[in-house]
């Protein structure tokens, strides 16, 4: 019974590090990447307005975008797998 408990509660701490560790990614890219790739697209297509650059530039801003989001939606996935990880463990652990 006891070694349960501490397998338990083992797996409840790398559970909890899980967590934190997705939630850094979270607030990581939506704080920094999200808002220079936002930037980049805007200076993209103002470049491309005024002529100076061409539409690919654009494009490949817009990718960039795209996919740092992308990023942020499977941080945010990890995140809830792990809340709901962790609620299955303590469930475990109450019941015992």
């Amino acid at each position: 019974m006891e070694g349960r408990r501490a397998e338990l509660r083992q797996q409840i701490l790398l559970g909890w590090k899980s967590l934190e560790m997705a939630a850094g990614a979270v607030d990581a890219l939506s704080r920094g990447a999200v808002r220079e790739a936002e930037a980049a697209l805007r200076v993209a297509e103002a470049a491309y307005r005024f002529g100076e650059r061409g539409i690919l530039e654009v494009l490949d801003a817009q990718r960039v975008l795209r996919s740092v989001r992308a990023d942020v939606l499977q941080a945010r996935f990890q995140v809830q797998a792990a809340r709901v990880g962790l609620e299955q463990l303590a469930a475990r652990y109450i019941d015992r």
